[in-house]
């Protein structure tokens, strides 16, 4: 890998700021791109989220289709060394993505530690594992993924689920009233 790939993966490792500006800069900010737009003032993070993940869901079935498969080789080569696996993607995308302006770096970064490939993919490494012989990294992934399909059922069954807003974690009802979590009984 290369020390100034590195560099860069650490960087939006360390600042998630700093890796959502890059990924719209490099998105929006070029001359032939058909995303182009004026830019007075950069979003705030969480309309950057809102629309990175707008633009992944757009690009779905070219990630699953060109990048699933070597993915899926690529992170059970490795498991533990993230940042490898991160260059790895970012490769692979340099060569999916030609055509289109985009940062390579900081769409790996995002769809690797936010597991969107682990979604989009089917990786039987976990699922065939021991679950002794799981890194905490596999471990965190497969919680995450159980917690985010019990929030989704929940919902779509009409029941109340839990979330965190403007800082504190709330009931929130199928007709949309939300009630403070409380410890009382």
């Amino acid at each position: 890998m290369a020390q100034e790939t590195e560099l860069k993966i650490n960087e939006y490792l360390a600042d998630e700021t700093k890796l959502y500006q890059d990924w719209y800069t490099g998105l929006t900010q070029t001359e032939d791109s058909q995303y182009t737009k004026e830019v007075g003032v950069m979003p705030k993070l969480p309309e950057l989220k809102e629309m990175c993940d707008g633009w992944i869901k757009q690009q779905a079935p070219t990630i699953k289709e060109k990048l699933c498969p070597p993915y899926c080789q690529k992170r059970q080569a490795y498991q533990d060394q993230e940042t490898w696996l991160i260059a790895a993607i970012a490769d692979i995308l340099t060569i999916t993505f030609t055509r289109m302006p985009m940062n390579c770096v900081a769409v790996s970064v995002i769809l690797v530690t936010t597991k969107r490939l682990d979604r989009f993919c089917d990786c039987s490494s976990i699922t065939n594992k021991p679950i002794e012989d799981l890194t905490v990294t596999e471990l965190k992934a497969i919680a995450s993924e159980a917690g985010r399909k019990a929030y989704q059922n929940a919902k779509r069954q009409g029941f109340r689920v839990t979330e965190l807003r403007e800082g504190q974690i709330v009931w929130v009802y199928p007709d949309g009233h939300t009630e403070p979590v409380t410890n009382d009984r």
